[in-house]
């Protein structure tokens, strides 16, 4: 089999949310939507189901249609990166095989949240992603329950798991942390990616990150910098990337429940139901929701190069 070559395919990497109806379940009609809504946007690929995808809420099943449905609307068009993290080998490796049997194009995993293992266990449980599918692995390396790995403990993975060659570097400061990864000696390393919805894009980019894995309620900007900064319009990007910035802090703020509203907004979604313990979106939340969705119509919608199809 041949994988694309992620070098070859910067920019932004969608993560599709789940959308719940009202009775709490997978809106199958709407998930379809959203992934053709993101390819008529201009992402330059996918990654499901992630975080703001909540797959930590999500059933065995669930997780199965977070992936193939994304997969099948897809149909070859985009990169596709399936996310196999999961509290035990053994769901990873059945998630792993299920998503190379649907034809994506890497797993990615970060380690087990629930518990945090030793180290020589880490090394195992990516051992055992890596020895059920040819895919490449992509290692999530985020603060989420356990200690992150240290670039060291990354060296060592990489040399004990050989077909670990891509990393999403999450940590704070993730500038300081994706150039340490970068000047680090990664055996058959070939890059890496970052995440926070964007928040250090431009840094990421001039340290030599390929791609940006965000959620998918704004990848019409996020290409769109990408592009930019590639092309080197760099006043231009910085420009565009200073007046999104406010959508990402507000993402930061108030969590899934923002990103789904704005996809509400555009006509996406029917609701912004949620699974995860955020915070309710409160008048005041929605009051600052509809202050940015102007400023995004009226200032950042005219400099994106979109297909009409892909206008709210």
């Amino acid at each position: 089999m041949n994988f694309p070559d992620l070098r070859k395919h910067r920019g932004g990497y969608s993560i599709p949310m789940t959308p719940f109806t009202d009775d709490d379940k997978i809106d199958l009609d709407v998930l379809a939507k959203e992934i053709e809504y993101c390819i008529y946007s201009g992402t330059d690929g996918f990654c499901s189901p992630a975080m703001v995808s909540e797959f930590e809420h999500l059933t065995e099943e669930e997780r199965k249609i977070m992936i193939c449905v994304p997969l099948e609307v897809n149909d070859g068009r985009l990169p596709f990166i399936a996310n196999v993290a999961a509290q035990n080998a053994n769901f990873a490796v059945e998630l792993a095989e299920y998503a190379e049997e649907q034809g994506a194009d890497m797993v990615m995993a970060m380690q087990p949240s629930a518990i945090p293992l030793t180290f020589p266990k880490v090394i195992k449980y990516y051992q055992r992603i890596a020895a059920a599918t040819t895919l490449p692995i992509m290692l999530q390396n985020a603060p989420i329950g356990p200690p992150p790995l240290s670039v060291g403990q990354i060296e060592i993975l990489c040399r004990e798991v050989e077909s670990i060659t891509w990393i999403k570097q999450e940590l704070s400061p993730q500038v300081v942390s994706i150039a340490d990864v970068m000047d680090g000696k990664i055996p058959g390393f070939q890059g890496t990616m970052s995440g926070l919805g964007g928040l250090y894009m431009p840094y990421d980019i001039e340290l030599g990150a390929v791609g940006t894995i965000h959620a998918c309620q704004f990848c019409d900007v996020v290409s769109y910098l990408w592009k930019l900064f590639d092309n080197r319009e760099t006043q231009r990007a910085y420009r565009l990337f200073y007046k999104h910035l406010r959508g990402i802090i507000l993402e930061l703020r108030h969590g899934f429940a923002f990103d789904k509203e704005i996809m509400v907004k555009r006509g996406i979604f029917k609701n912004h139901n949620i699974r995860t313990v955020n915070a309710p979106l409160n008048d005041q939340a929605m009051q600052e929701i509809d202050n940015f969705w102007r400023v995004y119509n009226e200032e950042i919608l005219p400099e994106l190069s979109l297909p009409q199809a892909a206008r709210p």
